[in-house]
């Protein structure tokens, strides 16, 4: 009877775990692909900044979604560098960047590549600042304001 109690305790946790997350897997021809959708973590006059995380079963991946509220277009032109709450900074590849227009906004969507060892890391400690280089060629820093926990909540749903 023990037994049977815990294993569904725990496949309720899972469930509830499941159910919270913001996710959906999307099947392609080379695989399958689990995308969690962005969420804002705080901007500037210029700028919103989202992120989440995705993965194909192998490699993880976080996603970076920048709105442009002035009208401007600016372009990633650099790797992603993200400062944990607890001290950490962690500098993240780029892979891929897309452009395009939702609503009247410009929209400029980043994919870069995240090791085991930073995955380890964004599941324990909250964002601090996001750092990224634009096409202004500048570096922009926003600070995480909102939704600081973020990727460690979705690390658990990868």
């Amino acid at each position: 009877m023990r037994i049977v109690f815990i294993i569904l305790f725990h496949f309720f946790l899972f469930q509830n775990i499941i159910s919270q997350c913001d996710c959906e897997k999307i099947i392609r021809a080379d695989g399958t692909v689990t995308q969690c959708n962005p969420l804002p973590i705080g901007g500037d006059d210029n700028l919103q900044i989202g992120l989440s995380l995705a993965s194909n079963g192998k490699d993880n991946f976080i996603t970076l979604t920048i709105r442009n509220i002035t009208g401007q277009t600016y372009k990633i032109t650099g790797d992603l560098i993200i400062r944990l709450l607890d001290n950490n900074m962690l500098t993240f590849g780029m892979l891929n960047t897309l452009s395009s227009v939702i609503g009247n906004s410009n929209v400029e969507n980043g994919i870069f590549s995240i090791n085991e060892t930073q995955f380890n890391r964004i599941k324990t400690a909250k964002l601090l600042t996001i750092s990224i280089k634009l096409s202004d060629n500048r570096i922009h820093t926003i600070e995480a304001t909102i939704n600081q926990d973020v990727l460690m909540n979705q690390a658990k749903c990868l």
